[in-house]
């Protein structure tokens, strides 16, 4: 049995941007203690974790375990999936080792043993092109400190580069041109009490120093971490109580600072630089923000407290580490669809009892057509074909679905748009 509801443009407020957020920004919950990072796959298919000192992949439209590692030394204090999808990288909880495992077996490719080298590590990251892994240290014995670079291959040390200060964070760009790295150093003549912190880029490829972004040095604010925009153009950064920022590469000037006066301890920005999305201290709790960068203020937070996140490829979902629980979460700019800088189409896709219900408003009166495909491409069934109005529509339909990804192709007079949603039974 089909309905097709045509509503009038008085009834429209009900869906405006905030009220409609809110109806879909949970897809899954799934319970997972010890989960200290999330990522998703490069083809978004899957979900990379870990339950203590075991790796975990998730099914993305389900949330379901497709297969687990053995356990793997130690309990994870970090570990991050490389940009290609090939390796993981982790540090482990005693301190003594990490280990690069391959994606493909969960195999152990390097266990690089710190400990005979007297090296305590605080920070990890892999290469953009999986050569090389970098490693911040303390030398317990001689009170000094290095970022070491060691051939992934043959787990050699290729590189050492010492420094006066901890290295507390380190990140390469998707790019293979920077590798960042968030220092710490006292300075007890001015702050006897407290670390300065510094945001250093080094060469990639010759791992030489290049400059200090260097406006911490005339305070301790904590820097969190950094992360890269996908183009490279961008750095991101999570600071303490003084404002979280983005810089510019090409000039290296500040071009964004976010309004959070507490901890921030995560930043993504999306392709297209419209939004950001951050964690921030609330009343003691961290909550996923998402802000505009254009209109710049804050236009959507998620109600639960949020530890990690990460934002899949396509920017259609995002993964989150609730503190035993994860989270798969609706994009607030997925929430609201728009076509053009004239035409707004808000569109909600919701499947329950085997009963689908398509909600859309349009700005203006078009020919419409909706079908819906299965993941590989397979259409499935043309759904309306016919007018609609402006204002809000509405289209509910009796239809059996497995369990899966879905794409609801939408036709409105030139104009198309695909949009993902799952199906979980």
């Amino acid at each position: 049995m089909k309905k097709f509801i045509l509503l009038s443009t008085f009834l429209s407020f009900l869906f405006s941007a905030g009220a409609f957020a809110g109806e879909q920004d949970t897809l899954w919950t799934k319970a997972l203690s010890g989960a200290t990072n999330v990522f998703f796959t490069p083809d978004d298919q899957s979900i990379i974790t870990n339950r203590i000192n075991q790796i975990v992949e998730l099914d993305v439209s389900t949330g379901e375990v497709l297969r687990e590692s053995k356990k793997i030394r130690s309990s994870f204090v970090e570990f991050e999936l490389s940009y290609s999808g090939n390796y993981i990288f982790i540090l482990h909880y005693n301190q003594d080792y990490v280990s690069l495992v391959n994606y493909n077996d969960f195999s152990i490719k390097q266990a690089i043993n710190l400990k005979d080298s007297n090296w305590l590590p605080h920070s990890i990251a892999i290469s953009a092109d999986d050569n090389n892994l970098a490693i911040g240290v303390h030398d317990l014995v001689k009170k000094v400190n290095y970022i070491l670079v060691y051939d992934s291959e043959t787990g050699k040390l290729i590189k050492r580069l010492e420094s006066s200060q901890v290295t507390r964070y380190l990140k390469y760009s998707p790019d293979g041109k920077y590798l960042a790295a968030i220092s710490a150093a006292y300075d007890f003549q001015d702050y006897p009490d407290d670390p300065k912190y510094y945001l250093h880029l080094y060469d990639a490829k010759t791992y030489e120093f290049l400059r200090t972004l260097d406006y911490t040095k005339s305070h301790t604010e904590k820097i969190n971490c950094v992360n890269f925009s996908r183009d490279s153009k961008y750095l991101m950064e999570s600071c303490g109580l003084k404002k979280s920022q983005v810089w510019d590469l090409i000039t290296f000037e500040i071009t964004q600072e976010y309004p959070f006066e507490n901890n921030t301890f995560g930043i993504k920005i999306t392709n297209n630089k419209k939004f950001s999305l951050l964690t921030s201290l609330d009343i003691g709790q961290l909550y996923l923000y998402t802000y505009n960068n254009i209109e710049e203020k804050i236009v959507y937070k998620y109600p639960d407290r949020i530890a990690r996140f990460n934002l899949s490829n396509q920017e259609d979902y995002i993964i989150a580490n609730m503190g035993g629980y994860l989270m798969l979460l609706v994009p607030y700019w997925e929430m609201n669809s728009i076509f053009d800088d004239k035409q707004e189409i808000l569109l909600d896709i919701s499947y329950k009892n085997q009963l689908l219900a398509i909600k859309f408003e349009s700005s203006t009166s078009e020919n419409n057509e909706i079908t819906i495909f299965d993941n590989s491409g397979v259409k499935i069934k043309t759904l309306y074909s016919g007018f609609s109005r402006e204002g809000l529509n509405m289209i509910e339909e009796q239809l059996k679905l497995a369990s899966g990804i879905y794409h609801l192709q939408m036709k409105i007079g030139e104009k198309e748009i695909f949009e993902k949603f799952i199906v979980v039974n």
